[in-house]
């Protein structure tokens, strides 16, 4: 299951939590997640949760370099969350810190400084939290667990190269899922009777393909439609069309 790892502990937290105290979460709650996995590299992730449902509202990362900078990482934080739809850090109360090992204790102490208002929970079981919140994503995805509904974002912009030109995006970063979106894309020169066309997950190339037999004419002309398909469970699927004649790839 293609996830980062904080919304996975963030999962397994919520609902150890639910199944320890009754009626925990039927009150709105809105969970930052920061999953320390290598020294000044962390995840992070925010939820929002209540009654039975958990809203996945952004992922994003923090590379604060070699050396620690809290104005960097309060700097990185603050747009993370304006661009998750909140407007400043007293929308968060509660805040939790996971992670195998390099957790800074500057970082922590800035951390829970910054958040002066919300709770701050080390959880004590992060070591195996990854692996729980993928088997309890993996039985929502089946229909094994059926009184929770996840609601997801694609942590990635996925865009489309075609050709030598610079890559244009078709699905933003932290857009929700499932979701499918379309762009149209032209020749480049005349009669031209294919397209050569790379599909980048942030700035990782995932895909490549070559689409053939466009029907001839003066460069401009053809309507080429790529559409980029995620499912429920975060599979990406791409259809190609040539919309002259509805041939597709």
């Amino acid at each position: 299951i293609g996830k980062t790892f904080p919304v996975l502990s963030g999962l397994a937290y919520l609902l150890e939590k639910q199944c320890y105290y009754k009626n925990y979460y039927n009150n709105m709650v809105i969970l930052l997640i920061f999953e320390f996995y290598e020294k000044n590299k962390i995840d992070i992730a925010i939820m929002e949760v209540e009654s039975g449902v958990y809203e996945v509202k952004g992922i994003s990362n923090i590379n604060l370099s070699s050396s620690y900078s809290r104005i960097l990482m309060e700097k990185e934080l603050n747009n993370f969350i304006k661009l998750s739809g909140f407007q400043y850090y007293n929308d968060i109360k509660k805040i939790l810190i996971c992670g195998k090992n390099d957790i800074s204790d500057f970082a922590i102490e800035d951390i829970r400084n910054i958040f002066i208002n919300g709770d701050l929970v080390i959880w004590s079981q992060s070591d195996s939290a990854s692996s729980i919140g993928a088997s309890i994503m993996r039985g929502i995805y089946i229909g094994e667990v059926k009184d929770l509904l996840l609601l997801d974002v694609h942590s990635q912009d996925l865009s489309v190269k075609v050709g030598n030109n610079e890559p244009v995006v078709i699905i933003e970063k932290n857009t929700s899922t499932p979701t499918k979106m379309s762009k149209i894309f032209s020749t480049i020169y005349d009669y031209q009777t294919q397209l050569d066309f790379t599909i980048f997950e942030g700035n990782t190339k995932i895909y490549e393909s070559i689409f053939t037999d466009i029907m001839p004419a003066p460069k401009g002309v053809a309507q080429i439609e790529i559409t980029i398909n995620i499912n429920s469970d975060n599979r990406i699927y791409v259809e190609v069309k040539d919309l002259t004649y509805i041939k597709k790839a």
